[in-house]
């Protein structure tokens, strides 16, 4: 165990030993003490940045809020039109899941009732978006209807019941948003 008192970056030591258990083992096996032996450090030194297991959860959480509206955002601005962009930020967001199944079904755990800031800025992004489009239907009822189709196709591949088609490319996804999303769309 590390003899060092303070350590600047064991915050982000502590993150990055819980999303890496997370996504290699799931929510279940994250206990403090199994990340604070990740880090080389007392089991007590968490709780100097964390209150608890919970708290430490909602920051790795947080972290993939932030990653999942970072790689929509850049996924929507390298697209043309704007149901272009919309379509490519609904990729970017199932892309993401089935990349990162353990960390998006903890991003989503109701047992975080107090969603962080990053949260918020995802759903922001996506209400940005929206407003850009040519609507058939109010801006409020296609924001939630886009968020649940890409969060319905995103839980569907993950859980392998996608079965509707062999074809699991990024193509066929981006077809299978397109028409989805026609809906909303004029």
């Amino acid at each position: 165990m590390s003899s060092s008192y303070h350590r600047p970056e064991l915050r982000a030591d502590l993150l990055a030993a819980t999303r890496a258990l997370v996504e290699a083992e799931g929510t279940h096996a994250v206990t403090i003490a199994r990340v604070a032996r990740a880090c080389d450090v007392s089991v007590a030194a968490p709780y100097r940045h964390f209150a608890n297991k919970a708290a430490l959860l909602g920051a790795v959480a947080a972290d993939g809020y932030a990653a999942l509206g970072s790689e929509m955002a850049a996924a929507a601005g390298r697209a043309g039109s704007p149901a272009d962009r919309l379509v490519a930020a609904g990729v970017a967001y199932v892309g993401f899941a089935i990349a990162h199944p353990d960390l998006f079904a903890l991003m989503f755990d109701r047992d975080l009732r107090d969603p962080h800031p990053a949260a918020h800025a995802v759903l922001e992004g996506l209400a940005a978006l929206i407003d850009s489009q040519d609507l058939a239907v109010p801006p409020e009822v296609a924001l939630r209807d886009a968020w649940a189709l890409a969060h319905g196709l995103a839980t569907l591949r993950i859980g392998g019941m996608a079965t509707f088609t062999r074809d699991d490319s990024p193509a066929r996804l981006e077809r299978d948003l397109r028409g989805l999303l026609s809906g909303i769309l004029r």
